[in-house]
């Protein structure tokens, strides 16, 4: 009996544990957690899924679609164990189609959305019929795959956003990399600075120490001891422009990235390319150097933009 009750525990919390530290929503707050908080956390969710899939064995346990899909997997222990012990089982089966539900949007749909393959279909669809009633048909699924799409990447900023756990850090960054396209500038503990656009965030699982975030680089250089004005040394627009269009291909874009260590950052803010000129006016910094020290042969080239 004192096995078995063992048993319905550790199922408990496995299943608890299995949601929280792949939803995005929870995982960084679980990877940031110590040990005790991550039990406590995963045993409350995990009783949370239990009294679920124990309320839909209690309402549901005779229809069709509950065999064949919450109780498809459980039904091979159900005569080795214990009622509890399988709602325990059902709470993991439970905590996993609840992932692929909640994480659909994550992985799937915003691909399929930037595809466009449902789009040009549809668009094949309406030139090839001519009947209005299959027309109709047709703009009604165009609507509903509009709604969804609008729906999907709401539910997607949202769930990023809320990942965070209100980082300052993080969601200037996911701004800059999901709303305007902005750039930023980071300046390390030792001066060296990297202006550019956000490529990919810091992954929240990571200890602090080893999260980098990934930047296309516009330009480095170090900021003045003694004044603290910024000095570009380097312009890697003019280096890029022989093959910008290959960088500006996403599927290469990550080949010019810069990683920044996050907990090495001393200063990040804005960037704000347009007024680019009017910073460079003045050419020579309080302590005597350029401000602008390469000399670049060619200018305004399109890696210099937030596109």
């Amino acid at each position: 009996m004192a096995s078995s009750r063992f048993l319905l525990l550790i199922l408990i919390i496995i299943s608890g544990y299995i949601f929280i530290s792949n939803y995005t929503y929870t995982r960084g707050k679980i990877a940031r957690a110590n040990g005790q908080h991550l039990y406590l956390k995963s045993a409350v969710c995990g009783f949370f899924l239990f009294s679920t899939s124990y309320l839909l064995k209690h309402l549901y346990s005779d229809s069709i679609a509950y065999q064949y899909t919450l109780n498809l997997f459980a039904s091979v222990f159900e005569e080795e164990t214990d009622r509890l012990t399988h709602t325990a089982i059902l709470s993991l089966t439970l905590s996993l189609y609840l992932l692929i539900l909640l994480q659909l949007p994550v992985y799937w749909v915003e691909p399929l959305i930037k595809s466009r393959l449902i789009d040009s279909v549809l668009l094949r669809l309406r030139k090839k019929h001519k009947n209005k009633t299959i027309n109709y048909l047709i703009r009604k699924i165009d609507v509903l795959w509009a709604t969804f799409q609008y729906l999907s990447l709401s539910y997607v900023k949202w769930l990023q956003k809320k990942a965070l756990g209100g980082n300052p850090v993080d969601e200037l960054l996911l701004q800059l990399m999901s709303g305007d396209g902005g750039a930023i500038m980071t300046c390390d503990e030792h001066g060296k600075v990297f202006i550019g656009f956000v490529l990919r965030m810091p992954d929240p699982v990571l200890p602090p120490e080893e999260r980098v975030v990934s930047i296309a680089p516009i330009m480095s250089g170090s900021m003045c001891k003694e004044f603290q004005q910024l000095h570009i040394t380097t312009d890697y627009t003019d280096a890029f422009y022989t093959y910008h269009n290959k960088i500006l291909d996403h599927q290469n874009i990550e080949d010019i990235a810069a990683l920044v260590f996050t907990k090495r950052i001393k200063i990040l803010r804005r960037f704000d390319i347009e007024l680019f000129d009017n910073f460079f006016k003045r050419k020579v910094c309080a302590c005597g150097h350029d401000i602008y020290l390469p000399r670049p042969h060619r200018q305004n080239v399109p890696i210099a933009t937030s596109k």
